[in-house]
């Protein structure tokens, strides 16, 4: 039985056209979320999604966020690495989106 507090991230193949990764939480998920994005809006170097306390491990998916001077999004590192790119505006963007969500 898959547990009720989860966050999930995986990588699909064409979806919608596009090479996706596709984040699904639940409401306690959204809110561990919501406090990375906060913490990488206010400073944070980089967060490892590995370390999610909620992070369904048949999931797990190595998604590194990172601070950076400007908005480089998301990019595969290796075949089964990412990293997403983001300044701390952008990253704020992202809080404010799960903030209005958990609302």
């Amino acid at each position: 039985m898959i547990e009720d507090k989860h966050i999930r991230i995986g990588h699909f193949d064409d979806f919608k056209g596009e090479d996706s990764i596709l984040i699904s939480a639940d409401i306690e998920g959204l809110l561990e979320l919501e406090d990375v994005f906060l913490k990488l809006a206010n400073g944070l170097s980089s967060f490892a999604f590995s370390n999610l306390k909620l992070l369904d491990k048949t999931f797990r998916l190595k998604l590194s966020a990172f601070n950076d001077n400007k908005n480089v999004g998301l990019r595969q590192t290796s075949p089964d690495s990412y990293e997403w790119r983001a300044t701390s505006e952008k990253w704020n963007e992202f809080r404010e989106k799960l903030t209005a969500l958990v609302s």
